[in-house]
């Protein structure tokens, strides 16, 4: 398989001499589904921020491609690389559906004639075309995310990183969201990155990144990691409810 990211001793922190990311390495291939979990402030977010290029790590290597991103690059980042964050209130930039959808297209200079038929397009593709004309104001949480990922999606990056994007969501959104996130690796062939607390959802991933206190504790497919109780206990995660359910 083609690697497509790679972290390499990535070490970062907030404050001086207090890291948050410790020699944190791993390789991610072309279409793949990555699940990264842990508990709260083990570095999950920080490696979503700079893997988008929002912060810049005090040391340590990162690929795209197999190109080496610094200053003369990082544009390759964000040209590449689209995110969802967790709040659907925090995303919406548009009066309608429509204008939140051609807000990224815009800022691309995309010929407005060609515009019309992309936002059509991605519409229909997260089945939201029905809603174009309408405000925030009169959508579901569920749909202004799905809103979200239709703006992400119009600007055709090859990976997309969801940060904690089921979070405020009911059941209902949660699963269609999470059935959104299989589509687009296995019908659109993107490469997909959550960043979740959701284990349930991490049970469809190719590989899980397990973090603890800033170190990656494992990479390895689902099966492989919810085998080790004692490393997922370590990290204050639960067991997926399907796995529960066998072991009883």
């Amino acid at each position: 398989m083609k690697k497509i990211i790679e972290f390499n001793k990535i070490n970062f922190g907030y404050e001086k001499n207090l890291p948050i990311l410790k020699d944190v390495s791993f390789v991610i291939n072309e279409g793949e589904y990555i699940c990264v979990v842990g508990h709260n402030g083990c570095g999950k977010s920080t490696i979503s921020k700079i893997l988008i290029g929002l912060l810049k790590p005090w040391s340590g290597e990162i690929k795209l491609f197999d190109q080496i991103i610094d200053q003369s690059n990082y544009h390759l980042l964000r040209e590449n690389i689209g995110v969802i964050f967790q709040n659907p209130e925090n995303q919406f930039v548009g009066l309608t559906v429509e204008d939140d959808i051609a807000f990224g297209l815009e800022n691309k200079q995309i010929d407005p004639l060609k515009m019309e038929n992309i936002i059509t397009s991605v519409a229909k593709t997260l089945k939201i075309d029905k809603l174009l004309k309408l405000g925030p104001q009169n959508l579901s949480g569920g749909e202004k995310q799905k809103v979200a990922i239709a703006s992400i999606l119009a600007m055709e990056p090859k990976i997309i990183v969801f940060d904690e994007a089921t979070a405020m969501l009911d059941p209902k959104s949660k699963k269609e969201i999470k059935n959104l996130m299989l589509e687009l690796k296995q019908k659109y062939h993107k490469t997909i990155i959550s960043i979740t607390h959701d284990m349930d959802e991490a049970v469809n991933a190719d590989k899980i990144l397990l973090m603890n206190s800033g170190q990656v504790q494992d990479f390895a497919p689902p099966f492989t990691i919810f085998q080790q109780k004692d490393k997922v206990k370590d990290a204050a995660l639960d067991q997926p409810f399907i796995l529960k359910l066998s072991t009883e």
